[in-house]
């Protein structure tokens, strides 16, 4: 049970990397769980996205009154980007600054346990910028025209049958 959630959850995502953790005073509220990074991630409601971290019970972001109808779904494009997906037909991109979910961790970070730095490794690599190069140079590519030709000629299609109405008996 989260605070600041009044209805159900329609879904729930993690962002793919982990974080640093942050320099917490006594006065801070509780982590939520107690692991030497921060998880940040996103709970979305009928009508508010939450976002909140491992390292406090509360939320650090609601986004309300963002859509006409509930919310579907939600997907983090990268560590600081944020689709969220209505019924109304409509996604939002929701942006965040770096003070407000932190800094990512580097891939080689001895906080990140061991069966999990290949996974993060991997993700590194991947790059929004470099798929839209390739979508782009393939938008201007052209291709050829291929026609395929039967062997055997076509036959003749049956005639139609008339169907006969069905007899009903009371």
């Amino acid at each position: 049970m989260l605070p600041g959630i009044k209805t159900h959850a329609t879904c729930i995502r993690f962002c793919p990397l982990l974080f640093k953790l942050q320099e917490k005073s006594d006065e801070d509220p509780p982590a939520l769980i107690d692991l030497p990074y921060r998880m940040v991630f996103a709970v979305a409601t009928i009508e508010h996205v939450l976002i909140y971290t491992t390292q406090s019970i509360y939320p650090i972001a609601v986004i309300k009154n963002l859509h006409y109808d509930s919310i579907n779904d939600l997907s983090w494009m990268n560590h600081r980007m944020l689709v969220i997906a209505s019924s109304d037909g409509y996604c939002s991109f929701l942006a965040m600054n770096e003070e407000s979910i932190g800094e990512p961790l580097m891939t080689d970070s001895e906080a990140i346990p061991e069966s999990y730095r290949d996974h993060f490794k991997e993700y590194a690599n991947v790059s929004i910028h470099k798929h839209i190069e390739v979508a782009m140079q393939n938008k201007n590519q052209t291709f050829q025209k291929i026609s395929f030709k039967s062997k055997k000629p076509a036959e003749p299609l049956p005639e139609r049958q008339q169907v006969q109405e069905p007899v009903v008996v009371p």
